[in-house]
């Protein structure tokens, strides 16, 4: 697959994923909570979730359309990566800040389902953290490896 195709794929499925966030955010929380299922103040508390998620689409987008035209092994890449963690860091702060307080100020009412929810966007929001930070440090050494090569040549 070239570089444009990878690119476009990418994307896609980047614009795909800030689609989802809508709905959920516009339709399948705010009924959840209208219907009791989830605790009051469900609604916001996602939205904010998803502030730094948006980011990393943003920033994600940035990086797809880097790799489309040819630049995949940049510094400027490296800090996308780098900045993508911090904001995947951001989010699952937030969700573990929810699951607290959950138990702080719901204690027994919280259903089951509002905590494996929260714990799913947590556990996603860590391991999305950790694979851009690892990224970012593998795509700043090939970037240097890179900068040593087109200087000897």
């Amino acid at each position: 697959m070239s570089n444009k195709a990878l690119s476009r794929v990418l994307e896609l499925v980047d614009a795909l994923s800030l689609v989802a966030m809508a709905v959920v955010a516009t339709q399948v929380v705010p009924e959840a909570e209208a219907a009791g299922t989830v605790p009051q103040e469900a609604t916001l508390a996602f939205a904010i979730g998803c502030v730094p998620l948006v980011y990393v689409a943003v920033v994600a987008w940035r990086l797809f359309a880097s790799i489309g035209r040819g630049e995949t092994f940049v510094r400027e890449n490296a800090s996308r990566l780098r900045r993508m963690g911090a904001a995947s860091a951001a989010s699952a702060a937030v969700w573990a800040a929810c699951i607290v307080l959950c138990v702080v100020a719901g204690g027994g009412s919280v259903g089951l389902s509002s905590y494996s929810v929260l714990s799913v966007a947590l556990i996603f929001c860590v391991a999305l953290c950790i694979v851009c930070v690892a990224l970012a440090l593998l795509t700043g050494r090939a970037a240097d490896i890179k900068d040593e090569n087109d200087m000897t040549v």
